[in-house]
This record gives C-alpha cells, structure tokens and sequence, in this order.
C-alpha cells in the first residue's frame, strides 16, 4: 500500500493536510473589517472604528456601520450591521442595496430603482418615501453588501 501512495505521481499529500490544517489554508483569505457606530459616513476619514469583525472570502466590504434608523426593515433593524463596499457609478446594477452620502450630509440606503437623470432609491421600510438625488449632489457611494443582525453578533 505504501508503494502506491509514493509512485502516484508528483502530487503527494501528508495525512496532515487534512482536517487539522484546513484552517491554515483560510487564514490567509481573513481580514479585520472596522466596525464603526453612529457616525456620519462623510466624516469616515476622522473616526476611528469602535472595534473589528474578521472577515472571509465570502464577505468583501470595505466596512461594517450600525443601521440609525428602521428604515431597511424588515430586513435589518436599528442597530444592525451592513457591511458596505464603496463603488463608483459605472458599476450601480438597478435592483441592488446603496447607500448614498450625499455632499449635504444626508444619508440614504435602499434599493436603485432609476439612474436614467437621477438616483432613486427605495427604502426596504414602506413608511419611508423614495428618494430621488441628483447624481452630482453624491459624493460617495457605498453597495450594502450584507446584514448582520445585532442579537448574532456576539453569541
């Protein structure tokens, strides 16, 4: 038996390559994603994050910021984590998550519906109205790439 393991050609692998070392091989793909709370997204440059959340190859964002409001409900509350990735504006895809920071400071997060003369955005909360921005009155923008709900993040 011994034989046909070593002449199996030039791909040999140790029994250590197994179970007990498949998380080395995923180390390399984590990163610390800051977490920040309560902040204005245009003043990013001059906050420090509250602390970080590892992050794996499946979740690439640029940072996590905790929802102010309610207005993604039902599907992430106040307080909940989104992971957010910065675009620019010829990668926008129509029924996808942005949130706008607009250069008043304003901030909104929702679904694009339009971007023929503006962005509009659709909040998830039906309370809330759609949203039309000029698209020069933007000045950054951010794909919600994910939620977190706050009652999982520490369990």
């Amino acid at each position: 038996m011994q034989d046909n393991l070593e002449n199996n050609g030039n791909h040999r692998y140790s029994i250590i390559t197994g179970i007990n070392k498949t998380a080395a091989i995923f180390k390399k793909y984590q990163q610390d994603i800051p977490v920040y709370e309560d902040i204005q997204l245009s003043k990013l440059a001059d906050e420090q994050p509250s602390y970080t959340l590892k992050g794996d190859v499946h979740r690439r964002g640029d940072l996590f910021i905790s929802l102010k409001d309610d207005c993604m409900l039902p599907l992430w509350d106040k307080g909940d984590l989104v992971l957010l990735k910065q675009v620019k504006n010829e990668a926008l895809v129509m029924g996808d998550r942005y949130y706008l920071v607009l250069k008043d400071g304003k901030e909104w997060v929702g679904v694009l519906t339009d971007t023929v003369d503006a962005f509009v955005i659709t909040p998830e909360n039906v309370i809330y109205k759609q949203v039309q921005c000029k698209k020069e009155d933007v000045w950054n923008m951010y794909k919600v790439m994910e939620g977190l709900k706050k009652t999982d993040l520490f369990k």
